[in-house]
């Protein structure tokens, strides 16, 4: 996904979702973004869109910046009351960002 300005600058891009998202929706405070593909449910902390995006950083950098994020993933648990649980970890791939 790409969150920035409607202004144009670089967007932010949030990856980690497997298949198409198909809906999202922002916190009523704006600090948190729900994106929807299939049956998987991310939460985001909304990026700063005042600092650089990401991706546009030097590739030492981008990663020891990866590597102090983290993520909630919501995943289907029948045995849990909601049929929901949180995972919260680091994006799987975050270890194994190219270099461009």
């Amino acid at each position: 996904m790409r969150v920035g300005r409607a202004t144009g600058e670089e967007p932010h891009l949030l990856l980690g979702h497997r298949g198409r998202v198909f809906s999202v929706a922002f916190s009523p405070d704006g600090k948190w973004l729900a994106s929807a593909s299939g049956t998987e449910i991310i939460l985001w902390p909304v990026p700063d869109l005042w600092k650089p995006p990401l991706h546009t950083l030097p590739h030492a950098e981008l990663l020891a910046k990866l590597g102090s994020l983290t993520n909630l993933r919501a995943v289907r648990d029948p045995a849990s009351s909601t049929g929901w649980r949180l995972e919260l970890g680091p994006f799987p791939g975050w270890q194994n960002v190219p270099e461009w």
